[in-house]
């Protein structure tokens, strides 16, 4: 049964990633084209800035599942009531506390926003932006339900109608009134009234009753201390994956924000794919570590595995597709230098490598001891952003980004993964991992000499290369590890969602 819905949230997962996918090219075109670069810079960047709201809901979010699958495990739903109850006061205090946070950035929008041509009503903007954001926190006590219940697979075709919705109510908007206002409050109240029919639903089908407050003193201090470390955890994640664009537009302008950001669109579909395979795997693993313990260790490698195979084929489409794709999508005064290209996908590959830890991470609610490291990484990644930004502009900001991570997260996750949850070993995992990676970085190289013999640029270029791309890249890396445990697990999840 646990496979089963493992497999029905993946291919939900999938689905909704390229419906979705197809919609955000199409309406991000239309933003172009009705509103212009100097908004689209400025899009980019609110969003930018207030993910940390998104991301440290995210981080609640994990938090609390953390707790929640032992009692829903046990059915135990007088305590899963106790701990929604007590969750929601605290999501309250967390909520007010981002609003102010953010609310707080709007005396400086002067300083971070620098547009081309002067752009009106600049704060209005942003607080609109801000409630888009913030309102989720008011629902997702009770959409955590189906989650812990590994159904997330109706969370995920729910929105992905909604998103259907808004973006053509949006895109309707730009065509004919090109209002950025109308184009935000569409995007409000489709997703506040989304977000509130799926409650309603999930109160009924999980008879809900937050009024139950069972819990001891001990365990409500254990929660705050992992709420505490959760969000410093997320919020030091935001800091080295998304204070780029607010660097960027200081140091040299808001409008290159937008450029970049077309580029970063591509990646964020791409990190979006294994970050729905973990989404998948994480209420199965999370009712594991109560069940079955001693199979941590093959899950891990599993994961591992497939995040890998994922990832660096992403990252090797990204590197040697996306500048025809630019080229062919929206013309080449768009287009950025090559090198950034490839610093982006090696981005790429560092930071979604780590998604495996973190999944163990989170399941195991291993905040205490990783938010230091988390912590000391954004630290490093601010400071060395400015520094090489100042010097080597854009490509200096990404690079910056690359050593951050190297430096301290990229070992550290798996380390307290592997110390704390699996109890294995870390030289397993580096081992498997630099023996795969090694695999992809060869099948790259030889993938990317082929692609250079093709003399096609834009249009003609991206559909030469992209069955290259697709195929060659696979074929070689099944080749070279169908005999391993972890490609025989990979084929028999494969043939489960197939039925075969």
């Amino acid at each position: 049964m646990r496979s089963k819905l493992v497999a029905r949230n993946f291919t939900a997962s999938i689905v909704s990633q390229f419906l979705s996918m197809a919609l955000n090219f199409v309406a991000r075109t239309f933003f172009i084209r009705y509103l212009g670069v100097n908004y689209l810079g400025l899009h980019s960047l609110f969003s930018n800035i207030l993910v940390v709201l998104s991301v440290s809901q995210a981080g609640l979010d994990l938090s609390m599942m953390y707790n929640l699958y032992k009692s829903y495990n046990e059915k135990d739903m007088d305590k899963v009531n106790s701990y929604l109850s007590y969750y929601r006061k605290i999501f309250i205090y967390v909520t007010l506390f981002l609003s102010l946070f953010a609310l707080g950035v709007i005396p400086f929008l002067g300083y971070i926003v620098k547009t081309e041509t002067p752009i009106a009503h600049v704060s209005l903007i942003y607080l609109l932006y801000l409630i888009s954001e913030i309102y989720g926190y008011f629902f997702i006590v009770r959409i955590a339900t189906i989650k812990i219940d590994q159904k997330t697979y109706i969370i995920t075709y729910w929105n992905l109608v909604t998103y259907c919705l808004s973006t053509i109510a949006q895109i309707l908007v730009l065509v004919f009134f090109q209002n950025i206002f109308l184009f935000i409050i569409l995007k409000i109240v489709i997703g506040f009234i989304s977000k509130s029919i799926l409650s309603i639903y999930v109160t009924k089908k999980y008879n809900l009753n937050l009024k139950v407050d069972s819990l001891t003193k001990i365990e409500k201090k254990s929660i705050s201390k992992k709420i505490r470390a959760s969000v410093v955890d997320r919020l030091s994640s935001v800091l080295i994956n998304n204070t780029d664009n607010i660097i960027i537009s200081v140091i040299i302008s808001t409008t290159m924000v937008g450029f970049y950001t077309n580029y970063f669109m591509v990646i964020n579909i791409l990190a979006t794919v294994v970050y729905n395979i973990i989404y998948a795997i994480v209420p199965s693993l999370g009712n594991k570590m109560y069940t079955e313990k001693n199979d941590l260790y093959n899950d891990f490698k599993n994961i591992n595995f497939v995040i890998i195979w994922v990832v660096s084929f992403c990252a090797i489409g990204f590197i040697l597709l996306s500048q025809d794709f630019i080229l062919m999508w929206i013309g080449k005064e768009f287009l950025l230098d090559f090198k950034i290209v490839i610093v982006m996908g090696i981005n790429l590959i560092v930071h979604q490598l780590q998604q495996s830890s973190y999944a163990f991470v989170d399941v195991s609610g291993l905040y205490e001891k990783t938010k230091y490291a988390t912590f000391g990484t954004s630290i490093i990644n601010i400071f060395l952003s400015i520094l090489l930004g100042l010097k080597f502009k854009l490509i200096g900001v990404l690079l910056a980004t690359f050593i951050s991570r190297l430096v301290l997260s990229f070992w550290f996750l798996p380390f307290a993964a592997f110390k704390y949850s699996i109890k294995k070993p870390l030289i397993f995992y580096f081992l498997k991992t630099a023996l795969f990676l090694g695999i992809f970085i060869a099948i790259g190289f030889l993938t990317f000499f082929i692609c250079e013999l093709i003399n096609f640029d834009g249009g003609k270029g991206f559909f030469v290369k992209l069955p290259i791309v697709i195929i060659l890249p696979n074929l070689l890396f099944s080749i070279f590890t169908f005999k391993t445990s972890e490609f025989k697990y990979l084929k028999k999840q494969i043939f489960r969602v197939l039925g075969v």
